[in-house]
């Protein structure tokens, strides 16, 4: 699926409901695939946001595999977080490059 259309379901599912934390899940899934770290951040907050939200609705006896499952949650949670100091160690990085150059 390209991004665009996962936007285009996105469009179509109201902003609190279990589809759309599903649908971002999957969007997140196709950019960290492409290894578009960046951009999977936002879907993977949306998915956060709405476990959150719905942290008292999950019963392990309905939904195998829901995002709203607490190890997938942690596991997003974890993964967030990798991303977050992956992208924040780059942007350290290439500003101390940045300053060299200037200093230089």
């Amino acid at each position: 699926f390209p991004p665009a259309a996962v936007d285009a379901i996105l469009a179509t599912l109201g902003a609190d409901s279990y589809d759309t934390a599903f649908v971002s899940d999957i969007k997140a899934k196709i950019f960290l695939q492409k290894n578009d770290l960046g951009q999977a951040l936002a879907p993977m907050e949306t998915v956060l946001r709405l476990a959150d939200a719905h942290k008292n609705s999950y019963d392990p006896r309905s939904i195998i595999g829901s995002v709203y499952d607490p190890k997938a949650v942690l596991e997003t949670v974890y993964l967030l977080a990798q991303i977050n100091y992956q992208e924040g160690s780059a942007v350290n990085i290439l500003t101390k490059q940045v300053a060299a150059r200037l200093l230089s």
